[in-house]
């Protein structure tokens, strides 16, 4: 009969937690809880903790290095062309429009520049577009669904076209990565 291990401190549990995530790159809550011996909600008030000291992120399920969920936002500098465009493009959006941004560093660094609007209805197939939306503006934000294509993790398939066809937007930003006339 194996024997049970007994809770950790919470110090110590915290503490072992951070070291975890940052050689593993991610945690499972169920993991801890089973390792730790102590309840799933312990473990998630010690995510929560943690999160809030910046030493890991959460998701559903467990928590990820913070190195790792750093959007590709962070590399858009002010002095970049991107920025200068998306900044040029946000002055011509007025406040209560919908505007659809689609995925790609072009419409990323629009969506950076939309903070100072208000009552914005922002409509992405960007998982990373609609990453940095959420946690960075007020804006209401609708997300297409779909499957994840492509490096720019751009929404894609039936159900993505399916939700496009039934929005309407007043601006759409997009990226392409060139036009011919064939086609």
């Amino acid at each position: 009969m194996s024997q049970r291990p007994l809770p950790a401190l919470m110090a110590e549990r915290r503490e072992a937690t951070a070291r975890m995530v940052a050689q593993q790159g991610s945690v499972r809550v169920a993991d801890l809880a089973a390792q730790f011996a102590v309840n799933p909600a312990t473990i998630r008030r010690d995510l929560r903790a943690l999160e809030e000291e910046g030493a890991v992120r959460r998701v559903h399920g467990g928590a990820v290095a913070v190195e790792q969920v750093k959007p590709e936002a962070a590399s858009i500098r002010a002095e970049t062309p991107e920025a200068r465009i998306g900044q040029a493009v946000a002055e011509m959006v007025a406040d209560g429009e919908t505007v659809f941004l689609g995925p790609g560093r072009l419409p990323l660094a629009v969506a950076c520049s939309l903070t100072a609007h208000s009552r914005l209805t922002i409509v992405s197939n960007g998982l990373e577009v609609a990453h940095w939306v959420a946690t960075h503006t007020p804006h209401t934000l609708i997300v297409t669904g779909g499957q994840a294509e492509g490096h720019d993790l751009g929404l894609g398939g039936q159900l993505a076209r399916s939700a496009l066809s039934s929005l309407r937007a007043n601006r759409l930003i997009l990226e392409l990565g060139g036009v011919s006339a064939t086609g």
